[in-house]
């Protein structure tokens, strides 16, 4: 198909009434807001597999910062919830009433 052939195409679709007219450019909208969407999800896929190691694979590197990282997420330190005591047993509801009578 050449321009001029295309060109020709494109005015037959675009004459005749309003309601074929704006069909028209809504089926174009549309299409070409799927092409966009799928040419940026397809570029994103891509771009994170090149940063992201697969998951079957595990070079020596990748392993030792899993298990120093791991470490620090177990470990001892205990922090202080916003609900309640750190370490209790109790409900927030139980630790806050003990709160209040300590002050009377």
């Amino acid at each position: 198909m050449t321009l001029g052939k295309v060109g020709a195409w494109l005015s037959t679709l675009m004459a005749g009434s309003l309601l074929k007219r704006t069909l028209v450019s809504v089926g174009a909208f549309v299409l070409g807001s799927a092409a966009f969407v799928t040419v940026v999800s397809l570029v994103l896929v891509s771009v994170a597999r090149g940063v992201f190691p697969q998951h079957g694979t595990s070079s020596s590197s990748s392993s030792e910062a899993d298990t120093t990282s791991a470490g620090t997420k177990s470990g001892s330190k205990v922090t202080k919830s916003k609900k309640g005591r750190a370490g209790s047993d109790e409900t927030p509801a139980k630790a806050n009433s003990d709160d209040s009578n300590k002050d009377e």
